[in-house]
Formats: structure tokens, C-alpha cells, sequence
């Protein structure tokens, strides 16, 4: 039987946990039968869920595109323009300065009836290291040196010296400071690690970048630095990084997206 195309097109809005999202598509309804689920489905994210069991979740939604993220061509780009990694940059630097600054554990202690616990890292002449220099680590790196006097490197498999200064040019900066050192300096792998006083991960997740920073990487961290991921988890080794925690091998650390192993240790206190 042909498909009823006087039906309404079925429209799922996930994971609408704050409740902001269903104003957006009201202008949609009179087309759209459109559903809202504030939560994440229990069965796929729930660790006790086999991959085969996970892949027939997927299957069930098929025929569908997936999209890593919404494009910003067309309408929203001329009337927001380039403002996709407003939000993940702010949460970035949010948290590079709670490390930086303690925040967290001395609003504990505090709390608890103590004092501060130690003093603070000041960031100002410090170096921040990105690894990935795209539309975010752009982002973080720019906010960073003109608001902090951070001084910047980057780093990434296919990041040119030429691409970074391009970079710079392309968010109003200039390509070398007074000094004739450049504002973006790109660098080896090594040099990123083990020189950058703030490690910021700003990588797409695929087959080539899974798993980029591992115990090598993170052993070359100096024991004061600071190690920040705001993309995707599995970037890091999760073994390597619970062992780096685990013998204080970098003195802080915060992520967006967690491995869920990880989270469970964590949680347990094994981290």
C-alpha cells in the first residue's frame, strides 16, 4: 500500500532535557506531528547494553542521514553568522579558568568551613597549546592570548605554519606579535606537550584521530599543566589518562564528553 501522503511527517526532537528546544519548531506544527523526549534512551547509553543490541536501536531509525552537527548554510548563516562555537568556547575557557583558579574545590572547602587549598595559576605570559587549530580552536586560542597574554601553539596531523597564520588574519589578528614571533606558532606534537602550560583538545572524532593522545602525549605533560577536552572523549586513551591521574602526572584536568568507563571510575574514586 502506497504511503498516506496526506499524514503528517513524524518529527523527534531528543534530548531536550532544559526544555529549550520545541519552541523553535512551532512554526513546524501544522506540517510536522511532532514528538519531544527530554530524556536520552536508557537502552543504548546504559553500559550493560550490548553493541548488537545498540546497533538494532540504530537500525529501527533507518532510512536516516546522520549529522556530526547543523550546517549553518542558507538563512542562519546570514543572520547569525559564525556564531556555531560561541557556546563551546565559553565553556572552555569557563573551565581552563576554574582549574587555573581552583574554583571548584576551594568553593568546596569553603563550603565545608576551610580556606583555600593552594594558590592559584595565574595564566598571563603562560602558553596555551590547541591541538587542532579549526573554528573552535581558533576560537579558545584568540579569547585566550588577547584577554590573558596567553602565548599560543597548535598543533594537528596536517596543521601548517601558513594555514595558522591564515587563521589569524581571518579573526583580525596579526600574524606575528612585536617580537616577529608568530601569534599562532604551529609545532611538533612533542613540543605541544611538553612545553604548553594549558593543553586544549579541538579534534573532530573519526577512524584517525580516535584514540590521538595517548601515554606518550600525556607523559610529556608538565606536572603543573593543565589538560582540557572539550570534543569527543575517545580522542584520549581513556587508560592512559586514568594512569596519568591516577600518579599525578598533570596537575588538572576537565572534559565535555567523557568515555562512560572512565565516568564509572571517576564516580568510584578509582580516579
Amino acid at each position: 500500500m502506497p504511503p498516506d501522503l496526506q499524514s503528517p511527517i513524524k518529527l523527534a526532537i531528543l534530548d531536550d532535557y532544559q526544555g529549550v528546544a520545541s519552541k523553535h519548531f512551532d512554526s513546524l506544527k501544522s506540517n510536522f506531528e511532532i514528538t519531544t523526549f527530554p530524556d536520552t534512551l536508557p537502552p543504548y547509553n546504559d553500559p550493560s547494553t550490548s553493541e548488537d543490541v545498540k546497533n538494532q536501536l540504530v537500525e529501527r531509525l533507518k532510512p536516516f542521514t546522520p549529522l556530526r552537527n547543523l550546517g549553518l548554510s542558507s538563512p542562519v548563516r546570514r543572520e547569525k553568522p559564525k556564531r556555531g562555537p560561541d557556546s563551546t568556547t565559553q565553556h572552555t575557557i569557563a573551565l581552563i579558568l576554574g582549574i587555573a583558579r581552583n574554583t571548584a574545590w576551594d568553593d568546596k572547602v569553603v563550603k565545608e568551613g576551610g580556606w583555600q587549598t593552594t594558590l592559584a595559576t595565574g595564566l598571563s605570559g603562560k602558553t596555551l597549546g590547541t591541538v587542532g587549530l579549526g573554528r573552535l580552536g581558533t576560537s579558545v586560542a584568540k579569547i585566550m592570548h588577547l584577554a590573558f597574554g596567553m602565548k599560543i601553539i597548535a598543533w594537528s596531523s596536517k596543521l601548517t605554519q601558513e594555514a595558522a597564520d591564515q587563521q589569524a588574519r581571518d579573526n583580525g589578528l596579526a600574524t606575528e606579535d612585536e617580537d616577529g614571533e608568530k601569534v599562532f606558532r604551529v609545532v611538533s606534537k612533542d613540543e605541544l606537550f611538553s612545553t604548553a602550560d594549558v593543553v586544549s583538545v579541538h579534534l573532530v572524532l573519526g577512524d584517525r584521530s580516535r584514540g590521538i593522545i595517548g601515554e606518550k602525549d600525556l607523559d610529556l605533560m608538565k606536572k603543573t599543566a593543565l589538560f582540557v577536552n572539550t570534543s569527543r572523549g575517545p580522542l584520549v586513551q581513556q587508560d592512559a589518562l586514568l594512569s596519568a591521574l591516577q600518579k599525578g602526572k598533570i596537575r588538572g584536568q576537565r572534559w565535555m564528553c567523557l568515555i562512560w568507563n572512565l565516568c564509572q571510575k571517576i564516580v568510584s574514586g578509582e580516579a
